[in-house]
C-alpha cells in the first residue's frame, strides 16, 4: 500500500513539476544528447544491462540514493505489470526548476514507450553535466 501511495505521489509531483514549470530546455542543455542518453538508458535497463546505465549516466547523488538492485526491482515490477519493452513512441524535452535549488533549472526527458500490455512513461531528469538525477517509470 505504501509503495502504491509513493508511486501515485511521484507521478503527481512529476506531472505537476512538468505542467507548472515545463518550459524550453535551458540553453546549456542539448536536446539531442538528452534524447540519446535517455533512449540508451531505457534500452539498457529493459535489456537487463543495469550496470552500464548506472555507472555511465547516474549522478553521484542518485547513486547515493538508489542501487542497481533497486533499479532492477523497479524495472522488473514494471515489466511484470506492463509487459516487455517494445518501442519508443513519443518524446518531450523540457526545462524545470531544480527540486532542491529553485534558482537552478534542470532538463527533463519524458519518453512514452510501448510495452506488451501497456504504455510506460519514463521521466528522466538531468543535471548540467548530463548525468541522471532522477528516473521514474509510470
Amino acid at each position: 500500500m505504501r509503495k502504491k501511495i509513493f508511486l501515485i505521489l511521484t507521478l503527481i509531483s512529476t506531472l505537476f513539476l512538468i505542467s507548472c514549470n515545463g518550459k524550453e530546455l535551458p540553453e546549456n542543455y542539448d536536446k539531442k544528447e538528452m534524447e540519446n542518453i535517455s533512449m540508451e538508458v531505457i534500452e539498457d535497463i529493459n535489456s537487463k544491462r543495469y550496470n552500464g546505465a548506472y555507472e555511465k549516466y547516474c549522478s553521484e547523488n542518485l547513486k547515493s540514493k538508489i542501487t542497481k538492485d533497486k533499479i532492477k526491482a523497479i524495472v522488473e515490477k514494471t515489466q511484470n505489470k506492463k509487459g516487455l519493452f517494445q518501442k519508443f513512441k513519443r518524446a518531450k524535452f523540457v526545462g524545470a526548476k531544480h527540486p532542491e535549488d529553485k534558482t537552478k533549472r534542470i532538463g527533463v526527458s519524458i519518453i512514452n514507450c510501448r510495452h506488451d500490455k501497456k504504455d510506460v512513461i519514463y521521466t528522466i531528469s538531468f543535471n548540467e553535466d548530463m548525468k541522471i538525477t532522477e528516473i521514474n517509470l509510470n
